[in-house]
């Protein structure tokens, strides 16, 4: 890993790679197979639904490398419960100056943390409770409705890190 002025870069192996992006196959055929809409639009297994899952779960891989947590690759119903365990959610987007997007319904008391770039090497810029993200300055309309957290309102890996270390000395 390799510390930056935003965050962390994680270089996936190409194994982590692989099972990052099986996960995603994973999770969109299981929707197709049960006629699952995508929460956020997607009407059926479309080239974007493949793209935005495998790519969702390559970020899940790089920010659980980043917090020294295991992954998990919850397919089914289990993958409600968070992307990483203790209840964390992870978005990525392959713009490496993308924002952290947060929906009304999203859970407020959870972190939720922005992952940029393309594997193998992806950076894991930083986190924020879902209530610190949902402010009236960062709610967006133009492609669809949600709050769009700049990486500058983001708080430092490090920190998370350290709630994780945190969480589970507590247990």
């Amino acid at each position: 890993m390799t510390t930056t002025a935003r965050g962390v870069i994680v270089t996936l192996t190409w194994a982590e790679t692989l099972e990052a992006a099986m996960t995603g196959v994973m999770r969109t055929t299981r929707r197709a197979r049960h006629g699952e809409r995508h929460r956020y639009g997607f009407a059926d297994p479309n080239e974007l639904a493949w793209a935005n899952e495998i790519n969702g779960a390559l970020g899940e891989r790089a920010a659980a490398k980043a917090l020294n947590l295991p992954f998990d690759g919850c397919v089914g119903s289990d993958a409600t419960s968070g992307d990483l365990r203790y209840g964390i959610q992870v978005r990525t987007t392959p713009r490496e100056q993308g924002c952290l997007i947060l929906h009304p319904t999203d859970a407020d008391g959870v972190p939720w943390v922005l992952v940029t770039g393309r594997a193998p090497a992806l950076e894991v810029v930083g986190w924020c409770f879902g209530r610190d993200g949902k402010r009236d300055e960062f709610w967006r309309t133009t492609s669809r409705p949600a709050y769009f957290v700049p990486a500058s309102a983001l708080r430092p890996i490090q920190t998370l890190r350290q709630w994780v270390r945190e969480i589970s000395e507590a247990i």
